[in-house]
């Protein structure tokens, strides 16, 4: 039975009776809340498995509630269900933390149900890794005491046993005998004898990078005797390389001179493999963290990459990695980032599903170790990348994200490899997180030819609503053209982002949409209304509003529309706004309109010439129109420098 369990978070009860009905016909038990606030109770209380929520509430709007939920909690599945559609909306959801972004009204076409999918996929993929993560910090955690016990161990056993002592007698300050006791054979593998027929056997067993280091400290305490404590490396008489520690104690004479000092040596060896071995843990552990922030910062998938190759080689010691992507039209990998290689070859890499060692890793989905490449007939295809680079070993690891294949990472090395279940593990966690960082890119990149072509649509819409509005008014071709670029132009000089000119493109389009609730007897009447039907006709910007208040995308173009008619001085309709009280966008709007009205051939008048026009709009500056808005358009008309203007200032 499916116990998983959604939050529908949405102040608007018919979409969240259409989504329980929906949730439950697939199988889930479904929450719901009206509000961010009441979202947040919810999920305190139940902790379910994924969160829908609208953007726009009271009490708590979506992204509030996201942030919240993202701050007390880790790794929170949500999805936001919105009817705003904008590029910096949805950027700003998965900042947040948003893990998907559907648009309203949702279609009965299975997005919603994919989506569900591939959240609930990505959750178990992070609550795995997590899962790894956790136990690395256990191993960790336990490894830690271990090496307190041992060092707590040695400690006791080297103030109870000596395991290898050496005395050192001098005379004059020169060595005069050295003498070897118990001990020496368990720590070096030499014998006393073997060192007294050979004086400088303890030097040579010192291993050549700790040398200068023992020498030091030996001088250092025939300068002045004092007990010293140092940690070096020796190499045992089998070869192997032991580490030790040495307490040099010198004794002294009656006259407080320097005769002798003995050196106690303890093997610390195990306790030395146990720190590097915490250190390797810690190491993998800064090496995850690092990947994860480097996907939650980044959107940047080269940069994403860069920081995970480079990791890649640094926690696993190998000379070389790559990241192959799965095409999904041609069923190719094709290479998309490489470190390591002295060569360029390994950029022209394609390599078809199935084929060569990085196919056959895709098509089973399971990692593939190649210890030595000389003795194996498994990627003779890419014998010219092996020719080049001198590789001898080879392991590929599969890319996937959500059940599908998303990539290979291939590791290379030139030396054979013999990698443990531990290396073998570490590299898996590693590619998991880079299979992560490629289903967000390819879901990012989805969202964004998504929304484009859906703006591409809403404009190619609302010029044709334009065009159609032209004709219906008996308007002169190309108006709404025209006073759309000039409108747009004089809102750049005064210092409107790019974001902003969208809106007021949209609401110069859509001015005089309010007149598809005028008749046509008023509309198209070629002689002058009379007070009734002009009390008509003065109510297109309130039927505007009505038309355009409910589209949510088209709030911000709705000033346009709504108050192109108000005047500075307040005798304009609707409402009889006055100065600036008229949004800024209707105070451009009202001078370019009536510019391009009086210029233009009407049925009932012929168009003025540009002096007559230019005449008309000055005399009507303060009680029409905006004066600094009407000196800046007489600055554009004659072409001369404008005068950079602040918004803000109008």
């Amino acid at each position: 039975m499916n116990t998983t369990t959604m939050l529908v978070v949405d102040d608007q009860k018919s979409v969240r009776s259409y989504l329980r009905i929906t949730l439950e016909g697939l199988g889930y038990s479904v929450l719901e809340a009206a509000d961010g606030r009441e979202g947040l109770e919810l999920y305190e209380q139940y902790r379910p498995n994924l969160v829908l929520t609208d953007l726009e509430m009271p009490e708590m709007d979506g992204l509030t509630l996201i942030a919240a939920l993202n701050k007390r909690y880790t790794n929170v599945p949500i999805i936001v269900i919105s009817g705003k559609s904008t590029l910096c909306d949805a950027v700003e959801a998965v900042h947040r933390g948003a893990w998907d972004y559907l648009v309203k009204p949702l279609k009965d076409d299975g997005t919603l149900e994919i989506a569900l999918n591939r959240a609930l996929e990505q959750s178990r993929l992070l609550t795995e890794n997590q899962r790894y993560r956790e136990e690395l910090e256990q191993q960790v955690e336990a490894k830690t005491h271990q090496l307190r016990e041992s060092n707590e161990r040695y400690q006791r056993l080297l103030e109870s046993v000596t395991n290898y002592v050496y005395t050192v007698r001098l005379i004059e300050g020169r060595v005069s005998e050295t003498v070897h006791g118990l001990g020496c054979e368990t720590v070096t593998g030499f014998t006393a004898d073997e060192f007294a027929a050979d004086p400088l056997l303890w030097y040579r067993i010192i291993h050549e990078d700790d040398r200068a280091l023992v020498i030091g400290v030996t001088n250092h305490i025939l300068a002045k005797p004092v007990e010293s404590v140092i940690e070096y490396r020796i190499i045992h008489k089998n070869g192997s390389i032991r580490w030790v520690r040495n307490t040099f104690v010198p004794s002294l004479d009656l006259e407080g001179a320097l005769h002798s000092y003995d050196c106690i040596i303890a093997d610390i060896t195990d306790r030395k493999q146990a720190e590097q071995r915490i250190k390797r843990h810690i190491e993998k552990l800064a090496a995850l963290r690092t990947i994860d922030q480097a996907i939650s910062g980044s959107l940047d998938l080269h940069t994403i990459l860069t920081i995970f190759l480079h990791e890649t080689l640094k926690q696993l010691s190998i000379d070389a990695a790559c990241v192959l992507l799965l095409n999904p039209y041609s069923q190719e990998l094709e290479y998309a980032l490489g470190l390591g290689f002295e060569t360029d070859y390994i950029s022209s890499s394609q390599v078809h599903m199935g084929e060569s060692f990085a196919g056959q890793v895709a098509r089973e989905r399971k990692t593939r170790v190649v210890n030595n490449i000389s003795s194996s007939d498994t990627i003779k295809v890419r014998q010219g990348l092996l020719e080049h680079e001198g590789f001898k070993a080879c392991v590929g690891v599969p890319l996937v994200a959500k059940g599908q294949a998303k990539g290979v990472l291939e590791l290379f090395h030139r030396a054979p490899l013999h990698p443990d279940r531990e290396w073998l593990d570490f590299v898996e966690a590693l590619a998991g997180q880079a299979a992560i960082a490629l289903d967000n890119a390819d879901l990012f990149d989805g969202l964004q030819r998504s929304h484009s072509d859906l703006l591409q649509a809403y404009d190619t819409t609302i010029e044709g609503w334009s065009r159609a509005l032209d004709f219906r008014d008996q308007e002169t071709e190309g108006h709404s053209r025209r006073v759309t670029i000039l409108t747009v132009r004089i809102a750049r000089e005064l210092g409107m982002n790019k974001e902003k000119l969208v809106h007021v493109r949209r609401g110069a389009l859509l001015h005089d949409i309010g007149k598809l609730g005028v008749p046509d007897s008023i509309l198209l009447k070629p002689g002058a209304l009379s007070d009734a039907e002009f009390a008509i006709m003065k109510k297109h910007p309130e039927i505007a509003h009505s038309i355009i208040s409910p589209i949510e995308f088209l709030h911000p173009a709705l000033d346009i529309p709504y108050c192109h008619h108000e005047k500075w001085d307040g005798s304009g309709y609707p409402r009889g706004l006055k100065g600036s009280e008229i949004p800024l966008t209707a105070r451009i709007f009202a001078i370019v309109d009536v510019w391009d009205a009086l210029r233009s051939n009407r049925p009932y008048r012929t168009a003025w010439t540009e002096a007559k026009t230019r005449e008309y709009i000055a005399s009507q500056s303060g009680k029409h129109f905006d004066p600094k808005i009407v000196k800046l358009f007489e600055q554009i008309l004659i072409g001369a420098p404008t005068i950079s203007l602040k918004t803000r200032a109008l």
